[in-house]
């Protein structure tokens, strides 16, 4: 499995004292990591594991209103750059959306089909990929002009094709696209994602990153936050 850590605030934020923490779980999760910057669209990867890089990483600036770090521990696929989190793709109206995922999906005619288009060879990967081709499917299918009306068949689509991937396994998901700005989070695996209020935002993790007080993510529900709030739709 892998770990994921994502935060979403108002303003750029000092994040350093919790990704130290995270990455310091990177001698077990040790396949490769990746972080992007969604503020700032700052991407890295590394195929190598994230331990061999503390110094550095303690080092460097993580400040951000919106970001996705992810450690990787193998299970579909070699330790390479093609299959590090975070993942980036792009739908028909040019939004580029962003996920990093924990968790395994079972082999199924839903995203195998993906396998031959994808740039690695991880289920995390073709699992955006059909995410990104349900928001495709429903530009088709909806003529929406209307700024709410397009919010909300979007949050429709993207909890109804969760739900639907979520019966093919553990699908601990935080992504994000351009357009809204937003940071979605779904889960499906009770207490093996928390969350954080802070005045700062709101932080996501597989494990509690500190000792405040970190609260198990609600399952089988499409969470959604922005400047740090989280959103009813």
């Amino acid at each position: 499995m892998c770990e994921i850590y994502g935060f979403c605030g108002a303003v750029p934020t000092k994040l350093n004292k919790y990704t130290n923490e995270f990455w310091s779980h990177s001698k077990i999760h040790k396949d490769g990591f990746g972080y992007f910057l969604a503020d700032k669209e700052e991407l890295y990867l590394n195929p190598k594991s994230a331990s061999m890089y503390l110094g550095k990483l303690g080092k460097k600036d993580f400040t951000s209103e919106l970001a996705l770090c992810h450690i990787r521990f193998k299970t579909h696929g070699p330790a390479k750059i093609e299959n590090c989190h975070p993942f980036i793709k792009h739908d028909s109206r040019g939004i580029r959306w962003a996920l990093i995922h924990n968790g395994y999906i079972t082999d199924n005619k839903i995203t195998e089909a993906l396998g031959t288009l994808q740039s690695g060879e991880t289920d995390s990967e073709r699992i955006l990929m059909y995410l990104v081709e349900s928001v495709n499917s429903m530009y088709e299918h909806q003529w929406i002009t209307d700024p709410d009306e397009f919010l909300y068949y979007l949050y429709i689509q993207l909890e109804t094709t969760l739900a639907e991937i979520s019966t093919l396994g553990k699908t601990n998901l935080i992504f994000t696209d351009n357009k809204t700005k937003n940071m979605y989070v779904y889960m499906n695996h009770p207490k093996t994602l928390y969350y954080l209020n802070t005045l700062d935002g709101i932080h996501i993790s597989t494990t509690p990153l500190s000792d405040e007080g970190w609260t198990p993510v609600e399952p089988y529900k499409l969470h959604i936050f922005n400047n740090g709030i989280k959103l009813d739709y």
